[in-house]
């Protein structure tokens, strides 16, 4: 497997973690690990090239560039680069459980995107998809004595429709898709990539048999996003809610509708044309502009009466 990882600012005890885990938990010790470290300023990158004593082929990859090459960008990149066929995705907030190569290679199918099972803390609510048991919010204080049994008795024989990270695939699956749609820079992009297998006809799978514990929203919303008494956290949970909206929209522009893989969307070529406009908010018309093809509004020689 090319186990493929991305990391930004402020995650290197999560990184940490989940390279303990991956040390401790996989049962093959041959796999390729690529870490993409999109920004650094905890010497990130510096750690990780001391780890790869622990790991047979550990590959890290930095650049100079001031902004974040960005989540969906590095994501292809490092699907590119990967040596093997099978891919498997791992965001840098999860800890694998044991054996969790060998599980996933045993669910994996051709022409699947296979997600594995999340167990989370209490930050959500309750879902059919995840395993809600809290071990901690904290890497520093995770509790790993108890996380390991734990997730060896909560994997069954039980698999759902569904995508999320951490999933697995075969690299050509990927690739035939066009992987991530790079328009899509904070959120989104799995909806739109999941739209885009369901079009291919790629099988959705979530299996049981495979879990990780998943810190939950690192990655966007920033470490500590469920803190309401940091305002300076605070403030990126409500920059990542805007450019939610803004992700959102460019969604609908794209699908002409939202969900996250219940059906397969299928956007009409359609005209909105709106012959009285003059009592109409500009508002309601900025929401309606992204689930047709185009929008006509009369001319100002028309509301003139110049034309007819």
């Amino acid at each position: 497997i090319s186990f493929l990882i991305n990391t930004s600012i402020n995650t290197l005890d999560h990184v940490k973690l989940l390279v303990k885990s991956l040390r401790q938990n996989l049962y093959y010790n041959n796999h390729e690990i690529i870490v993409f470290v999109d920004s650094d300023n905890e010497g990130t990158a510096d750690w990780l090239r001391k780890q790869s004593i622990y790991f047979k082929d550990l590959k890290i990859i930095t650049h100079k560039l001031k902004p974040c090459v960005g989540y969906s960008r590095n994501n292809n990149l490092m699907v590119e680069l990967a040596k093997y066929d099978i891919c498997s995705y791992l965001q840098s907030d999860m800890v694998i459980s044991k054996y969790y190569d060998k599980n996933i290679l045993e669910e994996l199918e051709p022409n699947c995107i296979l997600s594995a099972t999340r167990i989370e803390p209490p930050l959500h609510g309750e879902s059919e998809t995840t395993i809600t048991k809290d071990f901690g919010v904290d890497p520093n204080n995770f509790n790993w004595e108890e996380f390991i049994p734990f997730a060896e008795l909560a994997k069954q024989k039980k698999e759902l429709e569904y995508f999320f990270a951490p999933f697995t695939f075969y690299k050509n699956v990927w690739l035939e898709v066009g992987g991530y749609d790079t328009l899509f820079r904070r959120s989104r992009e799995d909806s739109d990539l999941l739209q885009r297998f369901i079009h291919k006809g790629v099988k959705i799978k979530q299996t049981f048999k495979a879990n990780v514990y998943h810190f939950s929203c690192v990655s966007s919303r920033g470490k500590n996003w469920f803190d309401k008494s940091n305002e300076e956290v605070q403030k990126r949970v409500e920059l990542q809610k805007i450019a939610d909206g803004i992700e959102l929209r460019r969604f609908i522009q794209k699908w002409g509708n939202f969900n996250h893989g219940e059906n397969k969307l299928i956007k009409l070529d359609m005209d909105l044309v709106i012959t009285e406009d003059r009592k109409l908010h500009p508002m309601f018309l900025v929401q309606l502009e992204p689930y047709f093809s185009r929008v006509w509004l009369r001319s100002q020689e028309e509301r003139d009466g110049l034309v007819s």
